[in-house]
């Protein structure tokens, strides 16, 4: 294949009728996800960049005769033929990765199976309604594209993408003249990964980088370690790699919302999984099914009406506070009780407690005993 690159790109124009039926160079973009093209999966970004290779050449059969397909073909491998590929094609073609919003929910951080902890209905703005922008229902669940699509016809129909300055990073802030106003220092990365500089002023600034914008890694050996080695944020990008054929177990590392995704994914993908949680801290997050066995999804629950059943130093003087925490009416007393003992119980060895052992259970109910949901 090498040398098939060096031959068509030493011989462009004379094979170009073969290739493509264009003058000079197309742009085939791909939108990544991400604010700089440093954090892009170059494997995950090439293999994009060869399906949109096969959509605007002459042959039909392109892609499949050049890149491996063996029994014994790695994921590796496989890249490292699309880069071939892009090579062979570069005299026709210009690869543009650009990023785009969403954080969380970016592009490039969705895969299939990957859903929201609230389906739909719940996870909208109230100038425009979630279902005719995705196509799903209320409390339908929520694919992690969908947010993306969402967040993305957001921004564009309240003309906030014009606004957005993608692949900045925030290197300094600091006070404008007379302690009026701000200026942000930052940061631009290209598509050829040089950084320039820029100053923006402004009147009023809100810093909205989260409790957790940096990836927490494990404190782990990795030196010998030759495997595939990732953190949850990039599933997306290595979602090929992760189920390929392969890689037959998979260890994950964490209790949280993503953990859970990772190793319900995993599974489905017929790995054999190995979840460590950490023994120190409060465990692992509470797991429960979001349908009722009537189909109800439990979102549809969420309300106001629901604070009877919690203390609230806002509800005291009322009839609900009185009757069930004032600790003078001894049948409030006994009904709050019972209440969460029955929830408690009911989340602890229904939905998807219910069909593991009992040694299981106990390593993945959360550790505090505190009777809350």
């Amino acid at each position: 294949m090498v040398q098939f690159n060096f031959y068509v790109n030493g011989h462009a124009e004379e094979m170009r009728r073969f290739f493509v039926t264009h003058e000079g160079k197309k742009e085939l973009v791909v939108d990544t996800g991400l604010v700089s093209p440093l954090s892009v999966d170059f494997g995950t970004l090439a293999r994009a960049f060869t399906d949109l290779i096969q959509k605007n050449v002459t042959d039909p059969d392109l892609k499949s005769w050049m890149l491996p397909n063996f029994s014994t073909t790695t994921s590796e491998d496989v890249t490292t033929t699309t880069v071939v590929m892009m090579a062979t094609v570069k005299s026709y073609f210009e690869f543009i990765g650009r990023g785009g919003l969403g954080g969380v929910w970016s592009k490039a951080r969705c895969y299939p199976g990957f859903i929201a902890d609230g389906p739909v209905g719940l996870f909208d703005f109230s100038d425009l309604p979630m279902p005719g922008v995705v196509g799903l229902k209320d409390w339908d669940e929520l694919p992690g594209i969908k947010v993306h699509e969402y967040l993305h016809e957001y921004a564009r129909k309240f003309h906030l993408l014009e606004r957005c300055k993608f692949r900045y990073r925030v290197t300094n802030v600091r006070r404008g003249a007379l302690e009026k106003g701000w200026i942000v220092d930052a940061e631009n990365t290209g598509d050829d990964g040089n950084q320039t500089s820029q100053t923006f002023d402004c009147d009023k600034l809100i810093v909205a980088t989260g409790n957790f914008s940096n990836p927490k890694l494990p404190d782990v050996a990795m030196a010998e370690f030759k495997g595939l080695a990732i953190h949850t944020k990039n599933i997306g990008q290595q979602y090929e790699a992760l189920l390929g054929a392969d890689i037959e177990s998979v260890a994950i590392y964490g209790g949280g919302k993503s953990a859970i995704d990772a190793v319900n994914l995993c599974i489905e993908a017929g790995k054999k999984v190995h979840w460590i949680i950490s023994d120190k801290g409060n465990g692992p997050n509470m797991m429960f099914s979001t349908r009722l066995k009537w189909g109800y999804h439990v979102g549809q629950f969420v309300g106001r009406w629901k604070d009877v059943f919690s203390v609230s130093i806002f509800s005291i003087d009322t009839f609900f506070g009185r009757f069930f925490y004032s600790g003078k009416n001894k049948l409030g007393t006994w009904l709050i009780g019972k209440f969460w003992s029955f929830a408690t119980k009911k989340t602890k060895t229904g939905g998807l407690y219910a069909d593991m052992t009992d040694e299981n259970r106990q390593k993945l109910l959360p550790e505090s005993n505190r009777q809350v949901l």
